[in-house]
């Protein structure tokens, strides 16, 4: 618009501003700039619920790190971070409080899909540098066998160790899977416990007589010395397993 007009339009549409500064036409058209919209407040609120849902993945990964139960957030976490806002900060915490979701559920999921992040991340890695696999077996109380898989790689010149997975086998650690296959096989692996304990105790006497024959001094004396005194013990042993004595025996 040509400022002839401009100066038209002012003094026909806006007679009471007609002799205001230019200052004063800067402060207007930064309060324009500045006023609230429907869309700020939209942009606004969205960017308070977005800072939520990171504080909200944060903290569950902390608890699962420090291997935590996950209501822990809900019970422990949440009236913690209210009480510092409104003591400390003295601000209303409930509003902040509203914005970060950590219910049972909500840290379950936070930490399912954290997890298949880094399980992805690491594939993406393992996909580009060679790597070794290691397989191992795990234990729980309830006698439920995990497989566990480790990975070792160098990555960026730093030689790296990280869990690949997890996950649980449908076998137990028992003979009883045995039982509806094959009763007789069953029976001898519980059967076999009684064999480990015996080969543990000779294990450790056939260990002694092994040491007693090294040295660079031993004389061949000496060593048919160690040897026929070891027969003798065996004669002895089989006769106390004869007759149900094992005292000779750790195990």
């Amino acid at each position: 618009m040509k400022p002839s007009r401009m100066c038209g339009h002012l003094t026909k549409k806006h007679p009471d501003k007609k002799e205001k500064d230019l200052k004063y036409f800067q402060t207007l058209s930064k309060q324009f700039a500045n006023r609230s919209s429907r869309d700020g407040m939209i942009n606004k609120i969205t960017t308070k619920n977005d800072d939520g849902l990171v504080a909200s993945y944060n903290i569950s990964l902390l608890i699962a790190k420090c291997g935590k139960p996950h209501t822990m957030g809900e019970k422990f976490i949440l009236p913690a971070i209210r009480e510092v806002i409104s003591i400390v900060m003295h601000q209303d915490a409930s509003s902040v409080v509203r914005l970060i979701p950590l219910s049972n559920n909500s840290v379950s999921r936070r930490i399912e899909e954290l997890a298949i992040d880094v399980e992805q991340q690491l594939c993406k890695v393992l996909q580009t540098t060679e790597f070794a696999l290691q397989l191992g077996e795990s234990t729980l109380c309830d006698n439920e066998t995990l497989l566990m898989a480790y990975v070792r790689y160098i990555h960026n010149g730093v030689s790296k160790e990280e869990m690949l997975f997890s996950k649980p086998l449908e076998t137990d650690t028992k003979a009883e899977f045995l039982e509806e296959y094959d009763s007789t096989l069953a029976e001898n692996v519980k059967m076999i416990r009684t064999d480990v304990a015996y080969l543990a105790d000779i294990f450790e006497k056939l260990n002694i007589v092994n040491k007693q024959l090294q040295g660079n001094n031993t004389t061949l004396i000496q060593a048919k010395g160690v040897v026929l005194s070891f027969l003798s013990k065996l004669t002895l042993f089989r006769q106390n397993i004869a007759i149900v004595n094992l005292g000779s025996y750790l195990v």
